[in-house]
C-alpha cells in the first residue's frame, strides 16, 4: 500500500478545515437599536447555527471554499459526505460577549469532532488495513476506495469533544470584524 496516501488525505482534510473557517461570514454591522454586544451575539449565533444545522447555504459555502483544495472523490467519497460526518454532533453556546471600546471578546463553547482525533483514528485504520493480507492483492482503485471508507468511518466514529474559546473582534467604523487571533482560536475547537 502506498504510504504517502495518509499524508495526501491529511492535506485534503486540512483544506476542508480551512474552507469551513473561511466560509463563515463573521463580520457584523452595528445598526441602531441593538447594543454592540447583541449585534455580535446574534451574528455569531446565526453563523454557528448554520453549521449546526448544516443547511444548504452553509454547505454550499463550505464546499465552495473547499473546491480548490479538497477532492475526496478520488477516494470514493464526496467532500459533502466527509463534512457531514465530521460536523455531526456539532453544537455550541455563546457564553459571554464583552465589549471594551472598539474591541470585543466572545466566549464560545464548541462541541465537535476534533479533526486531529479523526486523523489519529484514520492513521490507525490505515495501519491496521495495510498490515493485513488483503491490501497486498488490491488494485490502486480498490486501495483508494478502501482509504475513503476508512476516512469516512473515522469521521463517523470519532467522539465529540467540548472546547471553550475566546474569539476576538475589532470594530471598524460600524462593522465588527474578526480580530487577529480569530482563526487560530476557532481552529483550536475544530482541529483539536
Amino acid at each position: 500500500m502506498d504510504t504517502t496516501k495518509p499524508k495526501v488525505v491529511q492535506k485534503i482534510v486540512l483544506a476542508v478545515v480551512l474552507a469551513l473557517t473561511s466560509a463563515l461570514s463573521l463580520t457584523f454591522f452595528a445598526c441602531g437599536g441593538n447594543s454592540d454586544e447583541q449585534v455580535i451575539r446574534d451574528g455569531i449565533t446565526n453563523e454557528l447555527e448554520s453549521i449546526k444545522q448544516l443547511d444548504d447555504d452553509a454547505m454550499d459555502q463550505i464546499l465552495g471554499s473547499a473546491a480548490s483544495g479538497a477532492d475526496l472523490e478520488q477516494y470514493g467519497i464526496t467532500d459533502e459526505e466527509f463534512i457531514r460526518a465530521w460536523l455531526s454532533g456539532f453544537d455550541y453556546s455563546v457564553d459571554d460577549v464583552t465589549v471594551n471600546g472598539n474591541n470585543a471578546t466572545v466566549d464560545v463553547t464548541i462541541t465537535c469532532k476534533s479533526m486531529s482525533g479523526i486523523m489519529v483514528t484514520f492513521q490507525n485504520g490505515i495501519t491496521d488495513f495495510a498490515s493485513g493480507d488483503e491490501a497486498a492483492t488490491m488494485t490502486q482503485d480498490e486501495l483508494d476506495t478502501q482509504t475513503g471508507t476508512i476516512l469516512l468511518d473515522s469521521a463517523n466514529d470519532t467522539a465529540t469533544q467540548t472546547t471553550s474559546i475566546s474569539l476576538p473582534y475589532v470594530k471598524n467604523g460600524n462593522t465588527w470584524e474578526p480580530g487577529a487571533a480569530f482563526n487560530t482560536e476557532l481552529s483550536k475547537a475544530l482541529v483539536g
